[in-house]
This record gives structure tokens, C-alpha cells and sequence, in this order.
């Protein structure tokens, strides 16, 4: 069963403090004290070879091509996209600050994933899910 880090157990807390958010300062001291995996478990080598087999890349979703990808850690789904929305929505705009005025195109270097289902494109497009109707994540590949 996957594990529910503290921030998903603590959720209204956590919530709470990620909309005060403001500074490179303030996300780092969230980060350092939510997302702090070091007592995470992490998948074993028969869960990546379980996703390996249930994951055949690239598949037709919603008239794109997306690609399946993984996660290292043996979290929630739940806790999984949480976590990812808040590092690419409030952590990396505070990181990589040049990145803010970058088209968000395949271009220039762009991808939307979501992390709950574990599904990743180039092919830029609508901004929700094909297979759970969340809100999909922008990543960009550094140049």
C-alpha cells in the first residue's frame, strides 16, 4: 500500500501554509518542511517491474501522444500530484524565475504531465487530464 506523507495526513495545515508562499526564502523552508523524503519508502524493483508491464509507451489519449513515466517514491497518487503541483506551480516560478516569460511550448522545451496517472506529453494541448480531469503540470527541460 502506498504511503501517505505528512503533508497529505496534515493536509489543512499544510494548505495553510503553502498560500503563504511568497519568497524563494519562504518556499524553501516549505519545501525543507513538507516534502522532506528521507523517510519515504521508495518503489522496489518488482513494483518498477509491475509499472513496466502496465505502462506501454506512447499511447493515444484525448488525440495526443503521451508517454508514461514513474516516480521513485511509494506514495499516493494522491500525495504524488500534490506534491508536483506545488513544486511546478509555486517552487519553480520562485527557482527559475527567467523561465516565467518562456512560451509554454513544446518549442521551447515544454512538456504537461500529470502526475496522479503518471502520463507525460509534448504534444501541448487542453489543460486537463485525458484519463482523471486534473489540472495537468507544465515542466520545462532545461536548455
Amino acid at each position: 500500500m502506498a504511503y501517505s506523507p505528512k503533508f497529505m495526513v496534515e493536509f489543512e495545515k499544510y494548505n495553510k501554509e503553502k498560500q503563504n508562499i511568497k519568497t524563494f526564502d519562504d518556499w524553501q523552508k516549505f519545501n525543507k518542511k513538507w516534502f522532506d523524503k528521507k523517510n519515504w519508502p521508495q518503489k522496489t524493483s518488482s513494483q518498477f517491474a509491475e509499472d513496466s508491464k502496465n505502462k506501454i509507451s506512447p499511447c493515444q489519449l484525448g488525440g495526443r501522444l503521451w508517454g508514461y513515466t514513474t516516480y521513485i517514491y511509494d506514495i499516493t497518487p494522491e500525495a504524488r500530484y500534490e506534491m508536483f503541483s506545488a513544486l511546478r506551480n509555486l517552487g519553480e516560478p520562485l527557482i527559475f524565475t527567467d523561465e516565467n516569460n518562456i512560451p509554454k511550448t513544446a518549442e521551447y522545451g515544454w512538456s504537461q504531465d500529470c502526475p496522479y496517472c503518471e502520463i507525460s506529453t509534448t504534444d501541448i494541448g487542453d489543460d486537463i487530464c485525458p484519463k482523471c480531469g486534473r489540472k495537468l503540470l507544465y515542466y520545462r527541460v532545461a536548455d
